[in-house]
């Protein structure tokens, strides 16, 4: 399902507004990662 997302976006968006995709892309996972560290220090503490 999320392949044929990804495929459908890429399909779909002119190659110029790439960057900007790619720069969404690693923001999300630099947030997801820096809440699971953020959680993971929570956790740790608080035991």
């Amino acid at each position: 399902m999320i392949a044929n997302w990804q495929w459908l976006v890429l399909r779909t968006t002119p190659p110029r507004s790439w960057g900007w995709l790619w720069l969404l892309l690693a923001v999300s996972v630099s947030a997801v990662l820096l809440y699971g560290l953020w959680r993971l220090s929570t956790v740790e503490t608080a035991t």
